[in-house]
C-alpha cells in the first residue's frame, strides 16, 4: 500500500493523518519528523483493526444454550457450568464444538482472570496470540478435569 493509500485509508476511519508543516524560514514546507513514525504507527492500528474486526462474534445466547444442553452430563444442571472456548475468541478461537467445553463455575471464573491477562498482553504486544494460547492451553487443558 502507498503512503496516499494508507493516508485515504486513515481518512475514512477518522484518523488524522500528519501533513508537512510550514516552517519558519522562508515559509518553506519543513518535513514534519514524526510522519515516519505516525506511518508505521497508523500501520499498525490499521493491521490491529482489521485483526479484531475478524475475530469471531460470540454466539447468541439460544445457540449457547442449546449446545450447553447438549453437552450437559447427566443429573447435572446448566448453571453450574459454563461453556467455555479452550482458545478464547480474542486469542483466535472459534465457536466450533471441537474448542467448546463445559467448565464448572468456579474453575471458569479462575481461567477467565487468565484469558483476560492473555489478551491484554497480546493487545499490548506483548505475546503473540499463538504463545499466549499456548499458555492458556498448558495451564488449563481443554477437557482436562
Amino acid at each position: 500500500m502507498t503512503i496516499a493509500g494508507i493516508q485515504r485509508a486513515l481518512e475514512a476511519a477518522g484518523i488524522e493523518f500528519p501533513r508537512r508543516q510550514r516552517g519558519e524560514v522562508e515559509g518553506e514546507a519543513v518535513s514534519n519528523p514524526m510522519i515516519p513514525v505516525a506511518i508505521i504507527l497508523a500501520a499498525a492500528l490499521t493491521v490491529s483493526s482489521a485483526a479484531l474486526a475478524q475475530q469471531t462474534p460470540r454466539m447468541s445466547y439460544q445457540e449457547s444454550s442449546t449446545i450447553k444442553r447438549s453437552m450437559l452430563p447427566p443429573g447435572t444442571q446448566m448453571r453450574d457450568f459454563e461453556l467455555d472456548h479452550c482458545r478464547p475468541l480474542c486469542l483466535g478461537g472459534s465457536n466450533d464444538r471441537n474448542n467448546l467445553q463445559l467448565q464448572p463455575w468456579p474453575e471458569a471464573r479462575r481461567k477467565d482472570g487468565d484469558e483476560i491477562a492473555a489478551c491484554q498482553a497480546v493487545s499490548g504486544g506483548e505475546l503473540s496470540q499463538d504463545a499466549a494460547a499456548e499458555m492458556l492451553a498448558r495451564r488449563w487443558p481443554c477437557g482436562a478435569k
